[in-house]
């Protein structure tokens, strides 16, 4: 593979310092956009693309490729909204990125499947911090290294993808699903109990885990009726704000796995292993 750089555009991304740029992981950088930006054929897009990249994008990623990590851009550039998303849920979304070969003029555009919505009971719109910065990229520098066919890396498909969604249904079912998946160390009954349980565990002080079960279980039970089919009259917004609570214990979990080790690495053990973590919680 020929050495290039990837450059990403962050749609509705800003930071509140005056911060020009910033080093994520090896090889991936924040970069305030330059004048002139990247090389860019603009025949390419549409008039709403250019109009968007001109006055809707003040950072990029720059991304070089290849890695040694055999993470791919595109990967990094979706890894790079979740980690913001855990942070502060974000309406900052990604529609292209482009690539600038080193020992070429030539350069391309290539449209990428990415949130391009968000949720009007979850979102945050504020600038990030230089702190936030900090934050969400520790977030990129573990998720990186997930594997993608592990257990813990099926997790985080569905976890990305339930950001993804445009509707509220898939939205909910994925992070559900990302959430059970995390969470799951038996096939036997009372699934719903032994989830809850350890969300509290893992969430939650010793003291404030009866209101962490407690509210998981409520979630969970308005999921199994939605699912259902047993709230027909439910509003949009009504529906949203069920999606907004998932989204919620979804992002707190992982905010709690990717700052303990030892979570993580029981995470991706087989049922009995996972059992045996939990038990020391």
């Amino acid at each position: 593979m020929k050495p290039h750089i990837v450059h990403v555009p962050l749609q509705d991304f800003q930071v509140v310092e005056n911060l020009v740029m910033q080093q994520l992981i090896p090889g991936v950088v924040l970069q305030l956009r330059a004048e002139p930006p990247p090389v860019i054929d603009y025949e390419l897009l549409g008039y709403d693309e250019r109009h968007a990249l001109t006055y809707r994008v003040d950072y990029w990623l720059e991304i070089r490729e290849p890695r040694t990590d055999n993470v791919a851009a595109a990967s990094i550039a979706n890894m790079w909204i979740f980690s913001l998303w855990l942070t502060r849920p974000t309406s900052t979304s990604i529609h292209h990125r482009f690539e600038k070969f080193d020992d070429s003029e030539s350069s391309h555009a290539v449209r990428l499947i990415s949130r391009a919505g968000y949720n009007q009971f979850d979102v945050d719109f504020r600038a990030f911090s230089a702190d936030e910065i900090l934050q969400a990229a520790s977030y990129l520098e573990i998720l990186c290294e997930v594997d993608a066919s592990s257990r813990v890396g099926f997790a985080l498909s569905l976890s990305v993808e339930s950001t993804w969604v445009h509707r509220w249904s898939p939205g909910l079912m994925l992070a559900s699903a990302a959430v059970e998946s995390l969470l799951t160390y038996s096939e036997e009954r009372r699934i719903s109990t032994r989830h809850a349980d350890v969300y509290a565990k893992v969430v939650a002080r010793a003291g404030d885990r009866d209101t962490a079960r407690n509210r998981f279980q409520k979630a969970y039970r308005r999921r199994s009726k939605l699912v259902h089919g047993r709230l027909p009259s439910a509003t949009d917004y009504e529906r949203l704000q069920d999606l907004a609570e998932w989204s919620r214990i979804l992002r707190e979990l992982w905010r709690e796995i990717l700052t303990r080790p030892s979570l993580l690495s029981a995470l991706q053990g087989d049922d009995v292993a996972r059992q045996a973590y939990f038990n020391t919680l």
